[in-house]
């Protein structure tokens, strides 16, 4: 198992090279666009670097961690037509597609049928290099997380912020590595 950084994404090489990637918020432009700031859609560059990183890893499957929409509680166009189609281009390169749904992804199943594999919300074990359990963070995970040896959490989007020189401020999205016990 190891963390990549073209994308946040982790890839766990067996029993299949699996990526795993939490919160790609498809749509989060048209709540951008309610607020009066104009972005155009982000669909087709995020569907650039999910081919690039699916290729890269030699990837058969991804397993999303919960928010792969946005809008909540309604959908937007670019959730209803353009999310859609960058799966389906995944599903064309022979990528199996699962979702651990998120607290954004409420209805997603009538947007998206049967392009994708619904898991429970509560998460899902996954036996792995070392078993892991999978979950996007927003509901109580089911007592089965007691048998993994590492829990990955979606949901929590953490940042570190940076000054340059210039006095800028630089966000940058990080990975958070805790330890724990099982008490």
């Amino acid at each position: 198992m190891r963390l990549l950084h073209e994308l946040p994404a982790i890839l766990v090489e067996k029993p299949v090279k699996t990526l795993i990637i939490a919160d790609i918020h498809f749509g989060f432009e048209a709540e951008l666009a309610e607020r009066g700031i104009r972005v155009p859609s982000q669909a087709w560059k995020l569907r650039d670097q999910l081919i690039k990183i699916v290729e890269r890893a030699e990837a058969r499957r991804i397993i999303f961690l919960g928010d792969l929409k946005h809008m909540v509680p309604l959908s937007s166009w670019i959730e209803w037509r353009e999310m859609p189609m960058v799966l389906e281009e995944l599903k064309d390169l022979g990528v199996e597609l699962m979702l651990i749904p998120g607290n954004h992804d409420g209805d997603i199943d009538k947007i998206l049928g049967d392009l994708v594999k619904y898991a429970d919300s509560k998460g899902m074990l996954l036996e792995a290099e070392k078993k892991l359990y999978l979950l996007h963070g927003h509901t109580r995970p089911t007592p089965q997380v007691l048998e993994s040896d590492i829990i990955v959490i979606g949901h929590l989007h953490p940042v570190v912020s940076l000054r340059t020189d210039l006095g800028l401020i630089v966000r940058r999205r990080v990975w958070l590595y805790m330890r724990g016990d099982k008490r």
